[in-house]
């Protein structure tokens, strides 16, 4: 049997709180690991906590989103990174 990969470090884990917030209206599920933004895998932590304080500063972006052994590319909004309308966190 071949060994799970190591966990990443640089990658964000989705948490959903609210089926109705704007992480899940973007197409996000609980458990999904978004690890890069605009075909763009994150190289590090912080590469990883940017993708909050760039939706803050941008209408919208196009994430990478790893979903069991599947890769999707989604796009997120602003109403992401507003804790207040997320309806969850990246952890």
């Amino acid at each position: 049997a071949l060994a799970a990969p190591p966990a990443r470090t640089n990658a964000l884990k989705v948490v959903i709180t609210d089926p109705e917030g704007a992480l899940a209206r973007s197409g996000l599920r609980a458990g999904d690991v978004v690890v890069g933004v605009e075909g763009v895998l994150f190289e590090d932590e912080g590469d990883a906590g940017a993708l909050l304080r760039r939706l803050a500063l941008e209408p919208a972006i196009t994430c990478d989103v790893r979903r069991g052994d599947e890769g999707l590319e989604l796009r997120l909004d602003a109403a992401v990174a507003d804790p207040d309308r997320a309806g969850g966190h990246f952890e």
